[in-house]
């Protein structure tokens, strides 16, 4: 005869959620409601748990949003490393990098918001978070600077154009509301992603100087990620 379980211990769910789905939860409670309106409550009972189950996973509401923050930013960081780490020419890692950071936004799409959110409320989350946001901001100044070493990017100040590059990256994603009545369709479709990848490296190529490309930078570009709701 098979024996009958005994009584759940507290705190545990019935069935159990992994970290990753409450971390998707969570960024999109805190995308919709930012972090001082949306509560515990409100994001164990969109996980489909009870509250004391969430804080079984997150201690605080203080450390879930910080790690779900910070997962976004170290994907991001991810993306543009493997991008720009090789020994291919400047435009063609500029190309790829590019792209890979609209994909992610497009297959993620309240990552954008939610970063938007943060960075409007002073950021003090990603800097208790670690370096990562630095790392990411200095690594992509330094990748224009050997733009402009090898005589392809006009000289200029690296980060002015990063922090100009980040504002042209997020906003079509970060105001899904505005870009979708504006362009009447889901901007969020492998089509429309696809078409923003290609629109912002343009626009990027204009801004850096460098709208004259190589194959290589004009390639067809590869089918969207699947969106992660």
């Amino acid at each position: 005869m098979q024996e009958e379980e005994g009584p759940r211990r507290p705190g545990r769910p019935a069935r159990p959620v992994t970290r990753e789905h409450l971390l998707r939860v969570a960024r999109e409670a805190f995308s919709e409601l930012g972090y001082a309106g949306a509560s515990m409550g409100d994001i164990a009972s969109r996980a489909g748990i009870r509250k004391s189950s969430l804080f079984h996973h997150f201690a605080t509401k203080d450390e879930l949003y910080k790690e779900a923050l910070q997962g976004i930013l170290k994907d991001l960081g991810d993306h543009v490393t493997e991008a720009i780490s090789d020994d291919a020419p400047f435009l063609e890692r500029m190309a790829r990098t590019s792209r890979a950071v609209q994909r992610y936004l497009g297959g993620h799409p309240v990552a954008a918001r939610l970063l938007l959110r943060e960075f409007v409320d002073g950021g003090s989350a990603l800097a208790a978070a670690g370096d990562i946001l630095d790392n990411v901001l200095k690594m992509s100044a330094t990748f224009l600077e050997q733009g402009m070493a090898e005589g392809i990017i006009p000289k200029q100040d690296a980060r002015q154009l990063v922090m100009s590059t980040a504002g042209v990256h997020l906003l079509f994603f970060a105001l899904p509301e505005v870009s979708t009545r504006f362009f009447g369709t889901d901007i969020f479709s492998g089509e429309q992603v696809n078409a923003r990848a290609e629109a912002v490296l343009a626009h990027l190529q204009q801004m850096f100087g460098t709208s004259s490309v190589t194959g290589a930078v004009a390639a067809v570009p590869a089918a969207a990620p699947a969106v992660v709701r």
